[in-house]
Parts: C-alpha cells; structure tokens; sequence
C-alpha cells in the first residue's frame, strides 16, 4: 500500500475484465469494463491506496520518476544464508532455481511440465535452507495428499493443512489448499517462504481470503511453461508475483540465452555440375579442412575470451561476444 495516497496510481495501473449487464434485446450481454489495480482503503483509519507487493518495484519507479520521496517501510522477508547442497536424487542440483529465490522476495518460476517435476523443485528449496519455513498452496485436497507423501518420502518434515491433514502447524514444510490458507491449520503469518503451484487460481474467492492471512514472506508461483493465462489474469499474477520470473528446462540443467550473429565468410569452393548434394556438403563443409580449422580457433577463441582473436577471424564477431 502507499501513504499517503497518489491520485495518479488510481488509473496507472489497470486491467480490462468482462461483466454481464442488462440488455433490452437479448436480456443479458457481455461488456468489457476497464478495473483499475489498485483501490482506495484505509489503515488504522488513515487513508492509504492499495495494491499487491508484485506492483512494488513499479510504483516506486513512477513515484520517483514523478519527483517523490519513497521511502519502504513494513515487514519484509529477511535475506537467506547461502543454499546447502539439496540432495541429488539422481541429477544436479537446480541452482538457479536457489539464486533466484535467494535474490527475489517474489516472482514466478516457470517449469517444463514434460521434464521437471514440482515436489523435487519445492524439496530442493527446503533442503537447500533447512531453518526455513515453508508452505505450499496447492488446488485440492488429494494435491495435499500426493505432495505430502512425495516430500515425505524425501525424508522432509512435512505436515497437511486441510480438511483431511490437520498436522501441518508443527512441521518446518506444509502443504495447503486455497480454501485452507486462512483458516490457521497451516500457521501461515509465520511461514517464510510461500509457493502457489496454480498462481491464477490466488485470485479466486478463497485464494483472496487467503492471501491476507499470509505473513512477510517470499512468495513464489510456479507455472508450467507455454501457459499463458487470458486477460485479466495474466496482470492480476503480475500484481501478486512481480515481474521477475526464471525458467527451469529440466532438473540440473539452466536455460540459456542464444544469440545468432552473421558474419561474412571468406572460405570459397567450387561447385562441380553434376555433383550431388550430399557429395557438395561433404566436400564443401563437413570435410573442408580450412573451414574445420576455422570453427575449432572459434571454440578456442571463446573458451578463452580472447575476443581480439575473434574479431580477427571474423570482423564484429569478438564485438557481439563482448556485449553478452
């Protein structure tokens, strides 16, 4: 929230929803309606505009940009000590899965559903920091019952807060429905670290109630990717989890940023009338020895970092690898 309130964060910050309005021909139609994310509300009766913490980062740029001084304040999550190693389970750790909770104290992690499997992602994190506590905000109560026994299994202390798991208030890690978040049974005003595995369902009527219960911890949405929720849902993630997001492919394994850059080549061959094309590519670039002997001083060059070496053998490619 921000005090005392900004007039210009009413409208700055808004979404487009559908609504159901009278119709005198059809009895009833469907209209857009523009729904502003962030209200007018009062704190301790001092008037105050509201939002979620993900539209932080946001705010704070266009109130400075606008010549105010901003100043945070309220209970934040602490920083995190550095990750132990969590156990292997037959591949690498995820680590920048662990640098990016460490970093951010909200945001979205987004996973390949074909390749990555949540309860090791979620189990990583709780090894990773043992003296953490943790809840995860999962659909339904037989969601609680599989997670609850897969993080079990991994010798977690792990705890159910639902109707069918009341246990979880005395465990370091829970597992929780939407509908339960606030009743209490997951002690969730004193976990330190939230995760949502259906972060467009945090906006439905009992993910509201239970958002409110939660204390000043890092939250956290993971999302397979390729799904990309409609409009407004899509905004009302960002209000909740930020910006910030990181992509885990597979477990152990990072996801890195390709860039293409073309470049003249001065290696020429003749091509002979006739001649297959297999027999071409053969000749021409699987076996051209000047070719071959070209891309492996690339590799060399680039293990090295030695980007003179690069513009040498091709103008402006040693310029390209300085800038990434």
């Amino acid at each position: 929230m921000v005090t005392p309130p900004v007039d210009e964060l009413m409208w700055a910050f808004v979404t487009t929803t559908h609504v159901a309005v009278d119709d005198a021909r059809h009895g009833v139609k469907i209209v857009r309606q523009p729904q502003p994310l962030t209200w007018p509300s009062e704190l301790y009766s001092i008037p105050v505009t509201e939002t979620h913490a993900g539209f932080e980062a946001k705010i704070r740029n266009m109130l400075e940009e606008a010549g105010y001084l901003v100043r945070l304040a309220g209970d934040r999550p602490g920083p995190l000590p550095q990750p132990r190693s969590p156990k292997s389970g037959g591949f690498g750790p995820d680590d920048v899965l662990l640098d990016f909770i460490g970093r951010h104290e909200r945001g979205l992690i987004r996973y390949d559903p074909d390749h990555v499997h949540v309860e090791r992602l979620i189990a990583q994190v709780a090894e990773a920091f043992p003296e953490q506590r943790i809840l995860v905000v999962t659909g339904g109560e037989n969601d609680v019952v599989y997670l609850h026994r897969r993080l079990e299994e991994r010798g977690l202390p792990v705890g159910g807060a639902c109707y069918r798991y009341r246990s979880a208030g005395t465990h370091r890690v829970a597992v929780t429905t939407f509908s339960c978040v606030g009743t209490g049974l997951a002690d969730a005003a004193n976990r330190d670290i939230v995760f949502y595995l259906a972060p467009a369902e945090a906006f439905g009527s009992w993910g509201i109630l239970g958002l409110g219960a939660i204390g000043p911890a890092r939250v956290d949405g993971l999302m397979p990717e390729g799904l990309e929720p409609p409009s407004p849902v899509d905004d009302l993630i960002t209000m909740l989890f930020g910006e910030e997001s990181v992509f885990v492919p597979r477990h152990g394994r990072t996801a890195r940023p390709v860039q293409v850059v073309l470049v003249p080549s001065r290696i020429a061959g003749n091509v002979v009338p006739g001649e297959h094309d297999l027999a071409v590519r053969r000749r021409l670039v699987w076996h051209h020895e000047v070719r071959n002997r070209r891309i492996a001083q690339i590799v060399k060059a680039f293990s090295r970092e030695d980007y003179d070496k690069l513009d040498g053998l091709f103008p402006g490619l040693g310029r390209a690898a300085r800038q990434h």
